[in-house]
C-alpha cells in the first residue's frame, strides 16, 4: 500500500556546462519522489536526500512534469538526452498504474522530438512501448533496465515490490525486437550474495543472448545513518551470518558509502574479466548516443569514455588525459561565451566544425595523433567502433 502526495516538480535539470558522460544524458528529471518499490538497497532512503516520511508508501506524484517539461523544451537551445530518473525513486513505480504521468511526458519528447531515456525496474513500461517507439522513430529512445540476478527469490528478497526478473527480462526482450537500445543496471551487486562469479557470469550470458548493448556494474553503497542500518536491520533477519562480514566491509563509514578499496577492486576485476569474454560494453558505446547531443558534448563524452578503454587495452593514456582536459578546459570556456550571448548550440558545433576544417583544433588538444583519429568523427560524422580499437 502508499499513499500518493500530489506536488510541484520546481525545475527541469540541466547539465548547463557539461554533460553527465556516465549515464550519458543533458536533461534529467523524475515525475516522482520516494519509491513503492521499497527495495532495501536504496540509496534514496539515507539522509543526503531529504525524503520524509515512509520513503516507500509516502510517495510524491509530481502533477505538473508533463507541462514543466514542455516549457522547458520550448525555451532549451541546446540538443541532448533527457534522462527520465532519479536516485531516490523509478518513473514507473505502482502508483504510475493510476496516475499515468509518463505517457503525457512521453508525448511532449515527442512533440519536442528530443532523445530520451528512461532507468526503471517496472514491467508497466510496457504499457507506453506504443509511445518510446516513436520517440525512438524521431530521435531516439534508450531504456535502462535494473537488474543484478537471475535468481527470483533471491531478488524479492531485496526488492519486494519490483517487477520479477522474468518481467524485467521480458521487457528487455520486447524493447530490444521494436528496435530499441537497451541497457541494464548490474547495480548493486551485494557483497557475498550477488557478488560472485557464477551469478555475474548467469547474468552476463542471459544478456548477451538478449543483445543487451551496454551493462553497467556497481557494487552496493551503504551511507552511514538510515540507510546504512535500515539495510543491515533486514539483513539480519534473512542472513544473519553477514552481519560480521558487513560490519567489516563498511567498518570506515565513508560519506559516499563504499566499501573497503580492495573488495570493490576484487569485484571489478572478476566483472571486468567476464564482460571483456561476452563482450559487453561497461559504459555506453558510442553508437548509443551518436547525434543526439550538440558536436561539441558527443566530443567531450567520447573522449571520456576513450579513456578507461585504452587504459583496459595496456594503452598509455596520459597524453589522452592531458587532451582531454584541454578539451574540457576549452569547452567550459566556449559555453560560457555561448550562455552569455544567448546563441544556440549550433553556434559552438559550427566553430567546433571549423577548427577541425582549418586545422586549428590541434592548437587545443596539442595532440597530432587524435586530432586526426577524431576529424573524420567531426567531420564526416563517423561513429568510432570500439570493437576495431
Amino acid at each position: 500500500m502508499f499513499h500518493i502526495t500530489e506536488t510541484q516538480l520546481k525545475n527541469i535539470k540541466k547539465n548547463s556546462i557539461l554533460p553527465d558522460s556516465y549515464f550519458v544524458s543533458k536533461y534529467h528529471f523524475s515525475p516522482y519522489r520516494a519509491c513503492n518499490h521499497g527495495c532495501v538497497y536504496c540509496d534514496g532512503r539515507s539522509e543526503k536526500y531529504y525524503v520524509p516520511g515512509d520513503f516507500e508508501r509516502n510517495i510524491e506524484a509530481r502533477i505538473n512534469t508533463p507541462e514543466l517539461l514542455n516549457t522547458f523544451l520550448h525555451k532549451t537551445r541546446e540538443k541532448g538526452i533527457i534522462s527520465i530518473s532519479s536516485g531516490v525513486s523509478d518513473a514507473y513505480q505502482p502508483p504510475e498504474a493510476k496516475l499515468k504521468i509518463m505517457p503525457d511526458i512521453a508525448k511532449v519528447i515527442i512533440k519536442h522530438k528530443y532523445p530520451a531515456m528512461v532507468l526503471t525496474k517496472s514491467s508497466l513500461i510496457l504499457r507506453d512501448i506504443d509511445l518510446w517507439k516513436e520517440v525512438n522513430s524521431l530521435s531516439s529512445f534508450t531504456l535502462l533496465v535494473s537488474l543484478t540476478s537471475l535468481d527470483e527469490n533471491l531478488i524479492k528478497k531485496f526488492e519486494p515490490n519490483a517487477s520479477l526478473v522474468s518481467e524485467r527480462l521480458e521487457i528487455i526482450k520486447q524493447f530490444k525486437e521494436a528496435g530499441i537500445k537497451v541497457g541494464v543496471l548490474a547495480m548493486p551487486f551485494l557483497p557475498y550474495i550477488t557478488d560472485t562469479k557464477n551469478n555475474i557470469n548467469s547474468l552476463l550470458t542471459k544478456m548477451k543472448q538478449l543483445s543487451v548493448d551496454v551493462v553497467f556494474p556497481g557494487i552496493l553503497t551503504l551511507r552511514p545513518g538510515r540507510q546504512k542500518n535500515f539495510f543491515l536491520n533486514h539483513l539480519a533477519t534473512i542472513s544473519p551470518e553477514l552481519i560480521s562480514k558487513y560490519n567489516h566491509l563498511y567498518s570506515e563509514n565513508r560519506i559516499s558509502g563504499s566499501p573497503k578499496k580492495e573488495y570493490i577492486h576484487s569485484v571489478m576485476k572478476i566483472y571486468s574479466n567476464l564482460s571483456t569474454k561476452f563482450k559487453i560494453p561497461e559504459q555506453m558505446p558510442h553508437y548509443m548516443y551518436h547525434n543526439q547531443f550538440q558536436k561539441y558534448d558527443e566530443l567531450y563524452i567520447l573522449l571520456s569514455h576513450m579513456i578507461p578503454l585504452y587504459r583496459n587495452k595496456g594503452v598509455n593514456v596520459a597524453p589522452l588525459i592531458d587532451a582531454f582536459k584541454k578539451y574540457e578546459i576549452w569547452l567550459i570556456k566556449q559555453k560560457k561565451i555561448l550562455n552569455r550571448n544567448k546563441k544556440n548550440g549550433n553556434h559552438l558545433d559550427e566553430l567546433l566544425i571549423n577548427s577541425f576544417y582549418l586545422n586549428d583544433f590541434n592548437q587545443i588538444l596539442q595532440n597530432d595523433k587524435l586530432f586526426y583519429f577524431l576529424k573524420p568523427i567531426i567531420l564526416e560524422n563517423k561513429c568510432f567502433n570500439e570493437n576495431k580499437m
